[in-house]
């Protein structure tokens, strides 16, 4: 067992053992894996835990015989994990841990972007679509047929984005994070791509849910291609566990305070209560349309 309280991010499993994520974590069977599994399900080197720049970790799986499950779903690429989520290998669970600990008013409170700016912080505007259930719905569909249905999923989506001015910056398992540089005219561009999304919403094949933040961010260079995770900062995690808010809420449009806040007048809102989010300290305002 590794002592966790010399890593701001750990396993722990069911016994309540605590296991210190340091570098590019290993687990499974083999006793050269940081985290050795004794399961007979667990392949020798099953997955990796890989931490990337402002603190994201990502969960890779090794081409496992049994799979890597993140809160009950297979994974089949490198995949964003977030403090609370429970990792399935073999017949065990353990729980990924990385509090992060930023209080309601640094996420509400846009006035704070240029706080950083000597840091490479950007305001930023994040939108992160999830394809709801994906894994059902896409098995609704004959398998030849997946891949053009969710092609044509994100073209669409793609369409909306780029037109307002915006960029997919990542491409995961069942959606993409696409992100607008705060600018003079971004909120009269965010807003009609959000309503252009409401609309692809009820066209499109594939149910699809979208959450909306604000706030700033740490960006890649310029000219980086989607999919390889240019975006990066408690902000970014912070709206990926507001579509896990979105999904235990049922709301198809999401939007936090500080996103709320600066459209308020260019889309009919509706609050959607306060609610706190793992990792985060407090409660946080949210509205849907």
């Amino acid at each position: 067992m590794s002592d966790a309280t010399q890593s701001n991010a750990w396993l722990e499993n069911a016994a309540g053992e605590c296991f210190a994520i340091v570098g590019a974590c290993s687990l499974g069977r083999a006793p050269t894996n940081q985290i050795v599994l004794a399961d007979q399900r667990a392949s020798r080197q099953h997955a990796v835990i890989r931490p990337q720049a402002a603190g994201q970790y990502w969960l890779v799986d090794l081409g496992s015989r049994h799979g890597t499950l993140l809160n009950g779903r297979r994974i089949t690429q490198p995949t964003l994990i977030l403090d609370g989520d429970s990792i399935g290998i073999g017949s065990g669970t353990l729980t990924f841990r990385h509090p992060i600990l930023v209080s309601p008013e640094t996420v509400a409170n846009p006035g704070l972007d240029t706080a950083g700016s000597d840091l490479g912080l950007d305001p930023c505007w994040l939108l992160l679509a999830d394809i709801e259930d994906a894994t059902r719905v896409l098995a609704t569909f004959p398998a030849e047929d997946v891949p053009t249905v969710t092609g044509d999923w994100l073209a669409g989506c793609q369409q909306v984005i780029e037109e307002s001015g915006g960029e997919i910056t990542q491409v995961l398992e069942d959606g993409f994070l696409a992100c607008w540089p705060a600018q003079a005219d971004s909120e009269q561009q965010v807003a009609w791509a959000v309503a252009a999304l409401k609309g692809w919403q009820a066209a499109s094949e594939l149910p699809f849910r979208i959450v909306l933040h604000y706030g700033p961010v740490y960006r890649g260079g310029t000219g980086t291609a989607p999919g390889e995770g240019s975006l990066s900062g408690s902000e970014v995690n912070f709206v990926f566990h507001m579509e896990k808010l979105a999904d235990q809420l049922r709301e198809p449009r999401l939007l936090s305070e500080a996103a709320a806040s600066l459209l308020a007048g260019q889309l009919e809102l509706t609050e959607a209560g306060r609610h706190p989010l793992p990792g985060y300290e407090g409660e946080f305002g949210f509205a849907k349309f």
